[in-house]
């Protein structure tokens, strides 16, 4: 041990009984040791040499404890000072213990007027401590929505204000002792208001593109199939050929825009589901009927394989499911083998419809499934197969079965093709509450 450090523990207050008893007990023992027989003096010189040492350790035990715990708390405490994101930490009667730098600077408040302090409710009608009171007691903020269950801790949740604008999240962890007493609270502040803002601005970006761009496109995609039908007179086979590229051009360049239009809605938060009594059936034979004739161009059939009694109509949005549907069919007619075949499959699992559409594919790299769900992502032999393609419908497919409060996986086999599931409850009580509330 580092004489320092043994130093340091012998001037530890629990070293004072040691330090006042030893000279007493020495001279004590001296005395004695004169003035009685020779084995009584060396017997009670034995017993004072005892005595002291049982006070040695019992209070250096103690001494190596606090100072253990001294040095642990001086380096929690730096550690929190140098934290990047502000901190508050306050005991059980709400007395702040610990604010940092980073808490300063969030807050607009010095340590100094804080620690020490009991938070109460009541600061939340002070100007000066307004947002911090409402941040220790969330129920008192304009905003909050909780990321985990509220009775489980860490607790984490988002708390919003719009004046000043900021956006936090707040991890709460609840400190215990041994016995498993609460000692106090940390919260660990994640200030996401300069990201939100640039989301928004991203997002907003992007609307305005995508809306700027769907008129004109809608109206070139019009033109096409004008000429196409003949309305502005004959064409020969050669025109109508180059019209039915251009056609398929400008509709390829609308759905791009609607796919960047759709991530910006669900990026903001402002992608819309309307939550209605529907039959899935219905909505997948519809589906099938509209793909039937670019199937056929690839010489690809598609089965729907349900269950024999039927499936009871659910709540569940039939716009947006319909998209999910469409972009895993289109993905499966496009990537799949001349004579190929897809099959979409029903089956009821307890609460749950799951929903698998199988194909006959090229599949997908199994290093690459990782990303599949990703955003702008195409699988290495999907891009050497066609060039083109935004790599956004299966994220945009993923965001919509999560809002529904289901889920989506794939299983693939390069050049053996693909199968995609996702579940959709049939249970109103299983959709996210924050989806049914859009």
């Amino acid at each position: 041990m580092p004489r320092s450090k043994f130093i340091s523990q012998l001037l530890l207050p629990e070293m004072r009984a040691f330090l006042i008893a030893i000279l007493p007990l020495l001279i004590l023992s001296l005395i004695i040791f004169f003035q009685l027989p020779y084995e009584w003096g060396i017997g009670s010189f034995v017993i004072s040499l005892i005595v002291l040492l049982l006070i040695f350790f019992s209070g250096l035990k103690a001494a190596k404890t606090r100072y253990s715990l001294t040095t642990e708390r001086n380096q929690i405490r730096a550690i929190i000072s140098n934290f990047t994101s502000p901190i508050i930490a306050y005991d059980q009667n709400f007395v702040v213990t610990a604010f940092n730098g980073a808490a300063e600077d969030l807050f607009k408040i010095k340590s100094e007027n804080v620690l020490g302090e009991k938070i109460s409710p009541e600061w939340a009608s002070q100007d000066e401590f307004k947002i911090l009171a409402q941040v220790v007691f969330p129920s008192l903020a304009p905003t909050m929505e909780f990321k985990s269950d509220p009775d489980e801790y860490p607790q984490i949740m988002d708390i919003n204000f719009p004046d000043p604008y900021l956006e936090l999240t707040v991890t709460t962890v609840r400190v215990r002792d041994s016995f498993g007493r609460i000692l106090g609270f940390f919260k660990l502040v994640q200030d996401r208001t300069r990201e939100e803002q640039l989301i928004s601005s991203k997002s907003e970006f992007l609307t305005v593109a995508a809306h700027q761009l769907r008129t004109p496109l809608s109206a070139i995609r019009w033109t096409f199939e004008s000429a196409i039908k003949g309305d502005f007179g004959e064409m020969t086979d050669e025109q109508k050929k180059a019209l039915q590229s251009g056609l398929l051009a400008s509709e390829k360049v609308l759905k791009t825009a609607n796919d960047l239009l759709d991530i910006a809605n669900i990026e903001s938060g402002k992608f819309g589901y309307n939550f209605v009594e529907n039959n899935i059936l219905e909505v997948a034979r519809e589906i099938i009927k509209s793909y039937q004739l670019l199937a056929s161009e690839h010489n690809i059939k598609i089965y729907l394989d349900s269950p024999k009694e039927g499936i009871p109509n659910f709540l569940f949005d039939a716009i947006r499911i319909r998209i999910v549907f469409q972009n895993i069919i289109e993905n499966a007619i496009r990537y799949n083998v001349e004579n190929g075949e897809i099959v979409i499959k029903m089956e009821i699992k307890g609460e749950y419809l799951e929903i698998s559409i199988k194909d006959t594919g090229i599949g997908i790299p199994e290093k690459e499934m990782p990303k599949l769900f990703s955003k702008f992502f195409r699988a290495s032999n999907v891009v050497k197969h066609e060039t083109e393609g935004t790599g956004l419908g299966l994220y945009i497919a993923k965001n919509i079965i999560e809002a529904h409060g289901g889920s989506i996986r794939a299983d693939s086999i390069e050049n053996r093709g693909s199968t995609f599931y996702f579940t959709i409850p049939m249970s109103e009580n299983l959709i996210p509450k924050r989806s049914k509330a859009r």
